[in-house]
């Protein structure tokens, strides 16, 4: 039940007119940002936000739901420090530098250029005893001015190292990086090492562009052996395959090969090419079964039917019959049995059940 406010009294008047526990709408929740716990007759509180007014706000629209005392310390408290803690911390660890800053203004500062307060100089941080302190920058590095790491970084031509900024040397044949921070060498060398050495290429070989591998190429009808690009050798009826791997060639088709060499395929009757790879290189037509050479023809029973499949008989029996030593009989189905969903078998109906080659009642 709800809390009510006597009229013209403050919040610190409301009175708990029941047990249930009630919490204030989730918007006004959100604007109380620190609730205050105040004890009342009973061992009671009210919600009050913290810029509460009792002169302003002395009408019944200031008045909310009273909680017992005990529940409220315990539960909206603990519900506060998970909620809000994490965002305070959270929004305290990345707080500029830079950021105004009230107090008396140190050395080393200037007013802000936005709100009030100040901030620190260029090369200077805040530092704990509230004055500005030098960020202590090296040689050859400038000022970040920034919340994290050491706020200053090297520059251009120069690397960090500890606290300071090493010149970069440039071996020949290389150039500075993009970012200034490291080099790459000119194209047509490899780095080895703190050098930059000029790419051997081979006869029948090209440059190529890459971080790893030899740097160079063969060109197409060459493959790498070693350091050298070596002509591969295509067997009549062959063709050159691009890939970087295997013998880089493949039969044409109606050829399979065998060792280095491109077979011509020989076709049984009933056969035909198959471009589908295998040891045979051809297929049997429909009605036949592939032997080691030849194309059989398939034997269908009476009452059955060829079927595609590349296993088995090649046949089944149709609808009402039952595949026997070899044949297809149809099917004795008893009193209250059906066909099963196969087709070529039976079953008890619903109602019944097998017993004895038979369907009785259940």
């Amino acid at each position: 039940m709800r809390g009510y406010c006597p009229e013209h009294s403050p919040v610190s008047a409301c009175k708990f007119t029941g047990d249930n526990y009630q919490e204030p709408p989730a918007v006004f929740r959100v604007i109380l940002v620190i609730p205050v716990c105040r004890p009342l007759p009973g061992n009671e509180v009210a919600w009050i936000p913290f810029f509460y007014d009792p002169k302003a706000n002395e009408d019944d629209s200031a008045c909310y739901p009273c909680v017992p005392h005990e529940i409220y310390c315990i539960h909206n408290m603990t519900r506060f420090l998970f909620r809000y803690i994490p965002l305070i911390l959270l929004a305290s660890l990345s707080w500029p530098a830079a950021a105004e800053i009230g107090g008396p203004m140190p050395e080393n500062a200037s007013t802000s250029s936005h709100g009030k307060g100040w901030e620190c100089d260029q090369g200077y941080r805040a530092a704990s005893n509230g004055g500005c302190a030098p960020t202590g920058i090296p040689a050859h590095a400038y000022v970040t001015n920034s919340t994290y790491g050491r706020g200053w970084k090297c520059e251009r031509g120069y690397q960090k190292v500890y606290d300071e900024c090493k010149f970069i040397n440039i071996p020949e044949h290389a150039y500075l990086n993009d970012d200034g921070l490291d080099w790459s060498c000119e194209r047509g060398y490899q780095q080895s090492e703190n050098e930059c050495i000029a790419i051997r290429i081979p006869a029948h070989g090209y440059l190529v562009d890459g971080s790893y591998g030899p740097g160079w190429a063969c060109e197409r009808g060459y493959r790498p052996i070693g350091q050298e690009c070596v002509a591969i050798k295509v067997p009549n009826n062959g063709y050159l395959f691009d890939a970087n791997y295997g013998n880089r060639w493949r039969c044409n088709r109606g050829y399979r090969q065998i060792d280095d060499q491109c077979i011509a395929i020989k076709i049984p009757e009933h056969g035909y090419l198959a471009d589908k790879s295998n040891d045979r290189g051809w297929e049997c037509g429909r009605g036949y079964r592939a032997t080691a050479q030849e194309c059989v023809a398939i034997k269908v029973p009476e009452n059955a039917h060829l079927v595609g499949s590349s296993y088995g008989s090649g046949w089944r029996c149709n609808r009402g019959y039952k595949q026997k030593n070899g044949s297809c009989a149809a099917l004795d189905i008893p009193e209250h049995g059906m066909i099963d969903f196969s087709g070529n078998d039976w079953q008890c109906k619903d109602d019944y059940r097998l017993l004895n080659g038979a369907c009785v009642t259940r």
